[in-house]
């Protein structure tokens, strides 16, 4: 099922996209439509990705509770501070890229489907 959606996708597609994706396949040695549009890696990593998002979460709430941030030496704060700039940034990143990809799996999807169906949603 999921390599007929991908083979029509591809197929709406501009014939440059087209050769783009060739070209793509010829240069990795694989489909060159599999990495564009395979759904299911992307959601497999968006929930890892998610899940990484908890546990940092659940880990600064661990250290909060027990008094971490009292127990660290001044000097530490800047280093600290780094850290906290970089988990900060990184899940801004990570819902950017989350938002992209459900996206794309949406506009993947309306690309293949019948035009009649287009007209009902």
């Amino acid at each position: 099922m999921k390599q007929n959606i991908m083979r029509q996708a591809a197929e709406n597609l501009t014939t440059e996209d087209q050769d783009m994706l060739r070209r793509l396949g010829e240069a990795t040695r694989t489909d060159g439509t599999k990495p564009a549009l395979d759904m299911d890696l992307r959601a497999d990593l968006c929930a890892e990705m998610a899940e990484m998002a908890e546990s940092v979460r659940s880990l600064l709430t661990l250290l909060n509770r027990h008094g971490f941030l009292e127990t660290l030496p001044d000097k530490a704060h800047p280093a600290y501070q780094s850290v906290m700039r970089r988990i900060g940034a990184s899940a801004l990143r990570g819902q950017t890229l989350l938002a992209r990809s459900e996206a794309l799996d949406k506009d993947t999807l309306l690309a293949v489907m019948p035009e009649h169906n287009k007209r009902l949603n």
